[in-house]
């Protein structure tokens, strides 16, 4: 349940300082769980209703107890709380494209649908729950999160040093983290996480009567409408042009530079320079706003 008072925050961070045990088990857990999802797949198959029409809603604890019965060996490899989360985005997916279907079948639909398959040696994404995370509160205290690992996983590392610890960002570590999702990039070659806390709303004391509503744009930087006086336009053409010309200029430059085979050269560095002052312009179209309205 969420609470009315509080709001949810999301902070990425690149996962940083694993040994080369511990980025192998991040790697080999998200391959797994992979291969979790695609035996959820497996065991989920399309039930008409009643009507003989249209097609039921996936139940998660239906499709969870046939993931523990046929496939056990699989699911024991990973800690609960995460086989768990994999095996809910696969319903909520499968669901998504029940109710699509049944609007296709009713005409209110007519665009082309992607059943859900399964994929070979991909990555999926790792979710740490509430749960895990709080489980350990010195580890917290210390401001890292262990990865929740299974007793049968545990058995076949060789190494007891080879759990990877995530860092928690420094700003957030007061905070009461709800979730943390570590999502690999570039095919496996780094990670990051998202960790998503929990804060109180501030009261910002505004006038709930009043209101404003701003549209940006490119030939006016910012179109203004409110509910008391006239509307506003913070004009941008010229900001337009100069980038424009500043792409133009570099791409020209850079053109004749790889042809004699070198990277910058003092003429685009001395140009560079000489457009940091039009960027300059985005501030005064702020400050234009500000002081209009603030």
């Amino acid at each position: 349940m969420m609470d009315e008072n509080c709001i949810y925050l999301t902070q990425s961070t690149l996962i940083r300082g694993l040994s080369k045990k511990q980025f192998n088990v991040l790697v080999d857990i998200s391959l797994k769980l992979n291969d979790l999802r695609n035996c959820a797949i497996k065991t989920t198959k399309l039930d008409k209703c009643a009507d003989d029409k249209h097609f039921k809603q996936l139940n998660f604890k239906s499709i969870i107890t046939k993931v523990k019965t046929e496939f056990s060996k699989d699911y024991s490899l990973i800690q609960a709380h995460i086989a768990n989360n994999v095996i809910k985005k696969h319903v909520e997916s499968f669901n998504s494209y029940v109710a699509l279907t049944n609007k296709s079948i009713d005409n209110e639909y007519k665009r082309p649908l992607n059943k859900p398959k399964t994929r070979d040696n991909s990555l999926h994404n790792i979710i740490i729950s509430k749960e895990s995370i709080t489980s350990s509160k010195k580890k917290l205290a210390q401001g890292y999160i262990e990865l929740p690992l299974s007793r049968e996983y545990k058995k076949e590392l060789k190494s007891k040093d080879c759990r990877p610890r995530i860092r928690i960002p420094e700003n957030i570590r007061d905070k009461k983290i709800i979730q943390v999702e570590i999502i690999p990039l570039k095919n496996g070659q780094m990670f990051k996480a998202n960790f998503t806390y929990q804060m109180e709303k501030e009261s910002l004391g505004l006038d709930e009567s009043k209101m404003m509503g701003i549209d940006l744009g490119v030939n006016n930087f910012a179109s203004i409408v409110t509910s008391e006086g006239t509307p506003y336009l913070v004009g941008g053409r010229f900001l337009k042009n100069q980038i424009a010309f500043k792409c133009k200029k570099t791409a020209q430059y850079q053109s004749i530079l790889n042809k004699q085979g070198l990277k910058t050269s003092k003429r685009l560095q001395k140009f560079n320079t000489k457009f940091k002052a039009i960027q300059r312009q985005l501030p005064r179209s702020h400050n234009q706003i500000h002081n209009r309205y603030m």
